[in-house]
């Protein structure tokens, strides 16, 4: 159920963080996406596509999540307003 229109190849999942009692964030390494799901349906709600490959995810304060892109020698810290108001 990771899977979405917008993936072009296989879904390579590295990492996943609980952000919500009902809503996890999904590292998509081969698709260099971050989707947020709902747990109990599996439905992506949000996908942000990158410019690099992700491969770790941590919750930061309030609706952030930082996400690591080694090749790239950065960390991303992006927001999902999603987490608490869908």
């Amino acid at each position: 159920m990771v899977r979405t229109d917008r993936d072009e190849r296989f879904c390579d999942i590295s990492d996943m963080c609980l952000v919500a009692d009902d809503r996890i964030v999904v590292v998509d390494r081969d698709n260099y996406s971050v989707k947020l799901l709902e747990v109990t349906t599996g439905h992506v709600l949000h996908q942000l596509q990158l410019q690099d490959e992700p491969w770790g995810v941590c919750r930061m304060a309030g609706d952030r999540v930082a996400v690591t892109l080694p090749l790239a020698k950065t960390v991303k810290v992006s927001f999902f307003t999603s987490i608490t108001n869908i």
